[in-house]
């Protein structure tokens, strides 16, 4: 797989990333597959590969898996395009998500288990493969579904910035929180 390095700079904040180029879907889905048959053996197939709607800024992909050893299901997240983060983004990057998510789980918070977190040699890109936990992630969704009220509080900015409703319900920035 060629690496191409890329620089550009995004709200004054300037990146340098690796984009892994995917001559096509089938390539990704030969490399992929022995990904897992590298973590689960040699019996396992890849059944399907499918890139989720949402995932913010990183890609999700719901994977089907055939094998004795390994699970129905698991779920691939992946940087757009094999782009990686760097020292000069703001972003912890992949690997450094699956370790907090491994530490989380360590410390008995219930996450899914990463299985395999991705290298060069895989040649898919930066990412993690986890297992699959049925539920939803979209907000919107979850607040309509479940006839919750709107949030008090809105966490933006990566977290930098913290939002408070006052008394009439307008959103202030709490400066207690920002950085």
């Amino acid at each position: 797989m060629d690496l191409v390095y890329v620089e550009y700079a995004l709200d004054n904040i300037q990146f340098r990333v690796n984009v892994a180029k995917m001559s096509d879907k089938q390539d990704f889905d030969s490399k992929l597959q022995a990904v897992l048959r590298r973590v689960y053996g040699e019996q396992t197939e890849l059944g399907s590969a499918n890139r989720l709607s949402g995932g913010a800024s990183q890609e999700t992909w719901l994977l089907t898996i055939k094998g004795p050893s390994a699970p129905d299901t698991l779920i691939l997240r992946r940087a757009p395009e094999g782009m990686e983060a760097t020292e000069e983004s703001r972003a912890i990057g992949l690997p450094s998500e699956a370790k907090l998510i491994r530490r989380a789980e360590a410390a008995g918070v219930a996450v899914p288990e990463v299985v395999h977190v991705l290298n060069p040699d895989d040649g898919v890109g930066e990412g993690f493969i986890m297992s699959r936990v049925e539920g939803e992630t979209i907000a919107r969704r979850i607040l309509r579904d479940w006839n919750l009220p709107s949030p008090r509080v809105f966490i933006t900015s990566v977290g930098t910035e913290v939002y408070l409703a006052d008394a009439e319900g307008r959103l202030c920035l709490d400066e207690r929180f920002a950085q």
